[in-house]
């Protein structure tokens, strides 16, 4: 029970941090463009 609980949150952990990641990465593009 324990292990099912930590892996659903390094999951969510995982998920929000490659979310964030893509955020960076588009906004970066953005700024790029607009130079």
């Amino acid at each position: 029970q324990m292990g099912q609980e930590n892996r659903k949150i390094v999951e969510e952990n995982y998920s929000s941090d490659v979310n964030t990641k893509k955020l960076v990465d588009f906004f970066t593009v953005q700024i790029n463009k607009g130079a």
